[in-house]
């Protein structure tokens, strides 16, 4: 059965292809023209700016027209995908495969959502041609075909590249990271487009050739009945020699044409790189021949760039010295006999790739041209050995030099190198600061004077803990390099190290606060200061069983301790009345969580203690009816921890809102926006580069005219990103404990929908940008480094 890997991995991505575009920027096979793309069709085609604003205005027609695909066949695809997946749950153990027409309806549906993509890039390139001149005109055709490549790019080069590695160096995206002066951008422009043309037409090829195999597939189900078989039959069906010899039969018969289309695009790809090595200068050519190796062709320079980096390095230390000479003449002698080797070694690599039969990749038959990859990489290795030759007479020198090469690191696996900065963050904790001192201060009603002294306290605090935290830092490192044990033993003693060294943070705050509520008025409650003490404690201790339960992390309102979070917030838009009842609606939180951040870390232990039998050395000594009934038990204790995880969020959801109701609309608004930051970082995250561009535009000198523009553009603009914040925050309370494994129809949709608004957020930035920028001159624009960055999702 091992051997049929292949084949049914084949037969998988063949039928499948709905399924994979949930992590890219818009959940389908083809992206979308964005902001950012046209804005770069704008650049490329030298439009004034007057032609640009007339350019992003045809581009809003495109939206519409995107947006009536999307509702349309886009959707009608997803769901039909949804459909399957929760009709058919192969996750159960069992392989129940699909009517013909289900699976032929699907792929058909999708591949006429793709073409249509084509149709609505079509019209928009064609809506444009009236803005244009004739010169303009023949650049805008070159920018069409990019396009249509760029639609392939997703679905089309990634299934292409799983047959044929060959085809999956992408020379658009690699050239992008490629300064040429205008006379080559002349003659690569030339190249790419007769590159995008070919390529098109093999991955169009492929297309074809898919979905007539995924109709011979359901063929061979039929004919063998598989469509009625259980999982022990298929079992006994596979097992059987001469039905494996059967499927490598059929594998090598209908795997022919996607064989034949995948080394057609690989083939483009090769030919486009050989032109490109004739017209690059000589550092661009090395550039972009390395990450076409990179990307498609790793064993042709394998070790070689990491022996040539050694030299380099060598000879940056003997610069100025006689050894320096002897270094470059053995760096430009490397470099002469890897350019003789590359394209030849990537040549026969091609060749060899261009039809393989199941004997051949399972290695029972050797491919074609064995000898010449044989004698091509025998040529590499010593290319290496040339350099290790050299670099061998300065051995004290290469140490040094591969030391720097790791990292820029200075420090070993133990922690003892590690600065004391980075020992610190190897903790993950975070220690009282001075700035959430002085705000229990103001919360507690204290004068600044007190204030003050509790700063002072707090500094001394500050040292103590740091101290603290630095060598447990280094013991964590340590234990993370520990090699002895697995992946669960390194684990468990985490879990034990913290237990101490959470004991030993906790005497140091402990002592903070002694000392703080000696520094408060008289007229302040003791008892407060404790309560505020408590509620920190319980904020690391769910901390803690956050960083060691991996189904709690994606649940970041099940751990927040809103009363820690409420009283590190500054208070001073809240009156003193209100203040107080915030703090006594805090008593009643404490009383509210804290039995369930009991029951949640007695659950979480009971689950980890389980699955340290199910999956620990003593797994196998097992009987199948035991481990059955333990993974039953583990199940249920696992459904044990998600309950009590979103009791804790509906308790911090609902306690949350009645604090947030009852304060004045800035404060409330203040308090929910913390909240909704630290439970849902990943939407939340941190600043953007649509941020920072506003920020470095209305700091410099604007025109009276300029800054109230960009001030609207800057209010409307934060008010959208709020919006679409607050739909995605909705979108995830609503899914509730909704698991994506198994999956549920409600969290795959709600998923859609995330992906979605993500994707309407991205566009929102790239839109404000290019307004921001057009509303600035050239001259204005040329010195915001936000603008240099470039528009993307940060959050």
């Amino acid at each position: 059965m091992s051997k049929l890997r292949i084949v049914l991995s084949f037969i998988a991505a063949a039928v499948a292809m709905p399924a994979m575009a949930s992590a890219q920027e818009y959940p389908f096979f083809v992206q979308p023209m964005t902001v950012q793309d046209v804005r770069v069709i704008a650049d490329e085609l030298d439009l004034s700016r007057e032609q640009s604003l007339e350019l992003l205005g045809q581009y809003e027609g495109y939206n519409l027209a995107f947006g009536q695909l999307q509702d349309k066949d886009v959707r009608d695809v997803m769901n039909h995908a949804m459909d399957m997946v929760m009709q058919y749950q192969w996750w159960k153990g069992e392989f129940d495969i699909p009517p013909r027409r289900q699976i032929t309806d699907l792929v058909d549906e999708g591949l006429r959502a793709i073409r249509s993509f084509g149709r609505i890039d079509d019209d928009f390139f064609d809506s444009i041609m009236p803005l244009l001149s004739d010169a303009q005109l023949v650049q805008l055709e070159q920018e069409r075909n990019r396009r249509a490549f760029a639609r392939f790019d997703l679905l089309h080069r990634n299934m292409v590249g799983e047959i044929n590695n060959g085809a999956k160096p992408d020379l658009f995206g690699i050239l992008r990271r490629v300064e040429l002066d205008a006379q080559t951008e002349v003659l690569v422009r030339e190249i790419l487009e007769s590159y995008a043309r070919r390529s098109i037409a093999a991955f169009r090829k492929f297309e074809r050739s898919g979905r007539e195999l995924i109709d011979k597939l359901l063929d061979e189900v039929d004919r063998m009945g598989l469509r009625d078989m259980d999982m022990m039959a298929m079992a006994a069906l596979f097992a059987d020699e001469a039905q494996q010899q059967s499927l490598k039969n059929l594998f090598d018969e209908l795997s022919k044409p996607l064989q034949e289309a995948s080394a057609a695009v690989s083939r483009e790809n090769l030919r486009a790189l050989r032109s490109l090595m004739e017209v690059l200068p000589e550092d661009a050519r090395r550039d972009v021949r390395s990450r076409f190796i990179q990307a498609g062709y790793h064993q042709v320079g394998q070790g070689v760039a990491g022996a040539r980096s050694v030299l380099v390095r060598l000879l940056e230390m003997r610069e100025g010295q006689p050894e320096a000479a002897k270094l470059q003449e053995g760096i430009d002698a490397i470099d002469a006999s890897f350019d003789s080797l590359a394209l030849s070694y990537m040549g026969a690599l091609n060749d060899q790739r261009n039809l393989r039969t199941m004997a051949q990749l399972e290695g029972d038959e050797p491919l074609a041209g064995a000898d010449r990859v044989a004698g091509l990489e025998s040529r590499r290795k010593k290319i290496i050995e040339q350099a290790s030759a050299i670099a061998s007479e300065f051995a004290e020198e290469v140490v040094e030099a591969e030391s720097v090469a790791k990292d820029g690191s200075g420090g070993g696996g133990s922690g003892e190198g590690l600065s004391r900065e980075a020992a610190i963050a190897t903790t993950k904790s975070a220690p009282l600061t001075a700035e959430q001192v002085q705000q229990f201060g103001r919360w507690l009603g204290a004068d600044e004077a007190a204030i003050d002294l509790m700063v002072v306290l707090q500094g001394d605090y500050e040292m103590k803990i740091n101290d603290l935290l630095e060598s447990q830092g280094r013991a964590i490192s340590k234990i993370n390099q520990n090699t002895e044990g697995g992946w669960r033993e390194r684990q468990a003693a985490l879990r034990e190290f913290r237990v101490g060294a959470s004991q030993a943070t906790d005497a140091i705050e402990a002592t903070l606060f002694a000392d703080l509520a000696l520094a408060l008025p008289e007229h302040i409650e003791r008892s407060q200061i404790e309560r505020i003490q408590t509620s920190l404690e319980r904020s690391r201790r769910r901390n803690r069983i956050t960083k060691d339960e991996w189904s709690i992390r994606r649940r970041g309102e099940a751990t927040i301790d809103l009363g820690s979070l409420i009283l590190a917030t500054d208070p001073s838009s809240i009156n003193g009345a209100e203040r107080s009842a915030v703090l006594d609606a805090l008593v009643l939180y404490d009383a509210a969580v804290v039995t369930l951040v009991d029951k949640l870390a007695e659950r979480i232990k009971s689950a980890h203690a389980l699955e340290s039998r199910m999956w620990g050395p003593q797994a196998e000594e097992y009987s199948t009816e035991v481990q059955k009934a333990m993974r039953n038990r583990w199940q249920t204790r696992r459904e044990e921890v998600e309950e009590t995880a979103n009791e804790l969020a509906m308790v911090n959801r609902s306690m949350a809102e009645d604090i947030f109701a009852s304060l004045p609309s800035e404060a409330g608004s203040m308090l929910r926006g913390a909240y909704e930051k630290a439970a849902y970082p990943e939407i939340y995250g941190s600043e953007s580069v649509v941020d920072r561009a506003l920020e470095e535009v209305l700091a410099s000198d604007l025109t009276p005219e300029q800054r109230q523009k960009i001030e609207s553009r800057t209010d409307s603009y934060r008010q959208e990103w709020q919006q679409l914040a607050r739909l995605m925050v909705k979108e995830k309370q609503d899914q509730g404990v909704s698991r994506m494994f198994p999956p549920t129809r409600e969290a795959m949709e709600g998923q859609l929908e995330i992906q979605r608004l993500r994707y309407r957020r991205a566009q929102l930035d790239q839109r404000t940008l290019v307004q921001i920028q057009l509303l600035l001159d050239p001259a204005q624009a040329a010195i915001v480094e936000a603008f240099v960055d470039g528009p993307r999702d940060n959050h």
